[in-house]
């Protein structure tokens, strides 16, 4: 069930990614992420990027979990980025 979830969010956004003024975009001009984190309600303190897609993703079986699965998936794609150029663990709290 968790690969089908995840195979469908990854058919939401097309490589190659671009980052651009705050913005995370796919090949496609479609929004991915960005970092407009600052006045959202609750406050996430910790926060530095947004998951964006949730007005295409919202009226498809499983919104919720599919949503989820675009998350982290760029959270894993980060985390082997940042370990590929020697970025360790990142000594987080």
């Amino acid at each position: 069930m968790r690969d089908d979830i995840e195979a469908r969010a990854r058919r939401h956004f097309t490589p190659p990614f671009r980052f651009v003024s705050g913005y995370i975009w796919d090949a496609n001009g479609e929004m991915v992420a960005d970092d407009h984190v600052i006045g959202e309600d609750p406050p996430q303190p910790d926060a530095v990027l947004r998951v964006r897609g949730w007005g295409r993703m919202k009226y498809e079986k499983e919104s919720e979990a599919l949503y989820d699965a675009v998350g982290r998936a760029i959270a894993e794609a980060l985390t082997r980025g940042w370990e590929l150029r020697g970025g360790g663990d990142g000594g987080g709290a």
